[in-house]
């Protein structure tokens, strides 16, 4: 009886309110319009949340940084360094917004936030990992190469491909030369930059040698002195 009562002084409240003009109805086509905005919005978004973690990948991938997970301890903490953690923090903070337009939804308003995050995480995650392995990329980056994409996308491919972070003891290049112990590589970028040179690398004691040859692109990670390079992982990349 209490809750009947307090519900029918709640609507009397509200019935009074809209009689003095403090509330305004709105038409049916109101909150469709409004619920299909919010929807659009949300897709707009998720679609470009998609988008920057596929990049991420293709640029992981692009640049080989992805070997340093085969490279033991210390490959994982350079890995760590390398890795695009603004465009990360981007990403998030778009799911974030995504989950808080989501929550005008009913069927999302009663789910624990934390819940909705991760399954928009997932959903990015797993469709950016498919847009990134289907080639999706790859044509854009070629397309920016040969000077056909619109800005601001090819000068955004353009920069997907970076120099070879040595300050980190990370080198790419082409393998020149086999010798017994040792092989000599050259950077491949041929654009005349402080990352161009040409090394010799002395492999890891555990390293398959018959795994490389002459002509093969290869990333390696290591300490170098000069001209040589002491490598602790080695790893040949396709293009």
């Amino acid at each position: 009886m209490h809750n009947d009562n307090e519900q029918n002084t709640a609507t009397s409240e509200v019935l009074e309110r809209i009689r003095s003009g403090n509330v305004r109805m709105r038409s049916r086509l109101y909150f469709v319009l409004k619920a299909t905005t919010v929807a659009v919005v949300a897709a707009a978004i998720l679609s470009i949340s998609i988008f920057i973690a596929s990049f991420i990948l293709f640029g992981v991938r692009v640049n080989g940084h992805d070997s340093l997970l085969f490279f033991g301890s210390r490959g994982f903490l350079a890995f760590l360094e390398v890795f695009p953690w603004l465009l990360v923090l981007l990403d998030v903070a778009l799911l974030v917004l995504l989950e808080w337009l989501l929550r005008r939804f009913r069927f999302v308003y009663r789910r624990s936030l934390v819940y909705v995050f991760l399954l928009l995480l997932l959903v990015a995650g797993v469709f950016g990992l498919a847009l990134d392995r289907g080639g999706f990329h790859d044509d854009r980056f070629e397309e920016a190469e040969r000077g056909e994409l619109i800005e601001p996308f090819e000068s955004l491919y353009e920069s997907s491909y970076q120099r070879s972070p040595q300050n980190l003891g990370v080198y790419r290049g082409v393998v020149i030369e086999e010798l017994e112990e040792v092989f000599r590589m050259t950077s491949d970028d041929y654009d005349s930059d402080e990352d161009d040179g040409t090394w010799t690398v002395y492999p890891p004691e555990d390293f398959d040698r018959e795994d490389i040859e002459e002509g093969d692109w290869v990333y390696v990670a290591g300490d170098r002195e000069g001209d040589e390079i002491k490598a602790y992982g080695i790893k040949e990349l396709h293009r």
